[in-house]
């Protein structure tokens, strides 16, 4: 074969020699800017885009090739957007994508959002099953544009995916019969006041997942959520919000502050992360109280339960007679009396995890009105009968936590292994105690389970056995997992 020969067959073009429906498959997977550009590589390719089942309109991606983000480089991309729709050539989109973000160099006008409603009901007719809108215009000084989502998405009959990010888009009244389709909803809305979503989601009879972030909400506004489907529910609120949700089986709530949650019909209700990012308050208002009590009491049935926040602990605690599994933060050393109060009502525990908040345990023993740690006169029957795996992370190796650790191996008969997870640097910084020496401390409690296993994790160590003479464990050292 000549060096001619060669050549040629190393510059083949196989990717255009693809049959048509492989080559419009590939260009689904990139943004339509690009898509539009392949037109240019061959007559094969020559409008192949129009025929892509998916438009993926980014004006960060049009950007990129047209200068900052300006009014004139948006009235392109807006001539861009009405071109990509008046030459689609599929009779469906699959997934359309928008997403429009202003700077503070120029504001969006009425006129502006009246174009971009117009773009989303427009895609909307070619039978859309994924929509997902990300639309936060910089907005001048006393301004307060809105741009409502056209009925035409909530009467789509093939829409199975929404997820909106935005800070404007405000939503029409529902009507039964929404949503016919759809599974999954991804709802970020940082409006200040967005009482228009009040009622989004009463009337989704396919709805399985749920999120919804809308933490900048008004006090006064109130959720309500009515989904006969309706499996996991991952919500960040600062609102009231009543669930209606039968086969509800996975709740995750992260708040700033303390939400009324009406759980309805939460009888098939699995697992429950519960995570106060607020800041901490010593006394809680008797109605802030009220609220995180009957956010726990609501997900009581939970087999597993995930809790975490500085005020919890002032909560009034209900029986979680089903729980099997509990991951709890500890913020100090009131959290102790706290694990403990958790496992006298959780008598089928099998399984603790112990993630210690480490600033909050540095001045502990300095806090006004501090006690040591105090063991139940009556061990929870969860520790003596049914507890068979404790892992602690983070710990400091102050007193209180050992205390812990020994009351656990004391009364843990079942128990099959106890996992610790700490750094020599940590330790040497709170309690000025070596790495070997806290190992040593930890193999001489006594254990009612003969069949323990105990393991230290260290970090940044190589895996390195431990037999002590006087003891009958062994501690490993290995990399934090």
């Amino acid at each position: 074969m000549d060096s001619k020969s060669k050549r040629r067959k190393i510059t083949e073009d196989r990717i255009s020699q693809l049959p048509h429906d492989i080559r419009v498959h590939i260009l689904s997977y990139i943004p339509t800017v690009y898509s539009v550009r392949t037109t240019v590589l061959s007559k094969r390719w020559n409008n192949l885009w129009t025929f892509v089942p998916t438009l993926d309109l980014d004006q960060q991606d049009y950007s990129k090739e047209h200068g900052h983000r300006t009014r004139n480089s948006f009235d392109k991309f807006a001539k861009f957007v009405d071109g990509a729709l008046s030459l689609h050539n599929s009779s469906t989109i699959r997934k359309f994508r928008l997403h429009i973000h202003t700077n503070s160099h120029y504001h969006l006008q009425e006129t502006d959002f009246s174009r971009i409603r117009n773009w989303i009901s427009t895609a909307m007719r070619y039978e859309v099953s994924e929509l997902e809108l990300s639309f936060s215009p910089n907005q001048g000084r006393g301004e307060e544009i809105e741009l409502k989502l056209p009925r035409r998405v909530f009467s789509c009959k093939t829409l199975a995916v929404l997820k909106v990010d935005s800070n404007c888009i405000t939503y029409p009244p529902t009507n039964p019969g929404c949503f016919p389709s759809l599974k999954f909803a991804d709802i970020k809305a940082t409006n200040r006041d967005n009482s228009s979503m009040r009622e989004l989601f009463c009337n989704c009879p396919v709805l399985e997942e749920l999120r919804i972030d809308a933490n900048r909400y008004k006090n006064d506004t109130e959720l309500s959520i009515s989904a006969p489907e309706l499996r996991t529910l991952r919500t960040s609120i600062s609102v009231d919000i009543s669930i209606n949700a039968p086969k509800l089986e996975n709740l995750v709530v992260y708040s700033s502050g303390f939400t009324k949650y009406i759980l309805q019909n939460a009888k098939c209700l699995v697992k429950a992360n519960i995570k106060h990012i607020g800041y901490i308050e010593k006394n809680l208002s008797p109605d802030l109280l009220n609220r995180a009590t009957a956010l726990l009491a609501g997900v009581s049935s939970v087999e597993y339960l995930h809790i975490s926040g500085p005020n919890l602990v002032e909560c009034s605690l209900p029986n979680f007679s089903n729980l099997k599994q509990l991951k709890l933060i500890l913020f100090g050393c009131s959290y102790l009396e706290y694990l403990m109060e958790l496992l006298k009502r959780s008598p089928k525990l099998e399984d603790l995890v112990l993630d210690i908040d480490i600033r909050s345990w540095y001045d502990e023993k300095y806090v006004e009105g501090y006690e040591p740690f105090k063991p139940p006169e009556i061990v929870p029957i969860c520790v003596v009968s049914h507890l068979t795996t404790v892992s602690i992370t983070h710990i400091t190796g102050h007193d209180d936590q050992l205390d812990v650790v020994k009351y656990l191996l004391k009364y843990g008969q079942v128990l099959r292994n106890m996992t610790i997870f700490t750094c020599g640097a940590l330790l040497f910084k709170t309690r000025h105690i070596t790495e070997e020496k806290f190992q040593r401390k930890i193999l001489k409690y006594h254990k009612s389970s003969n069949t323990c296993e105990v393991e230290v994790k260290y970090e940044n160590k190589g895996v390195v056995s431990f037999n002590c003479s006087d003891c009958t464990s062994t501690i490993l050292y290995v990399d934090r997992i």
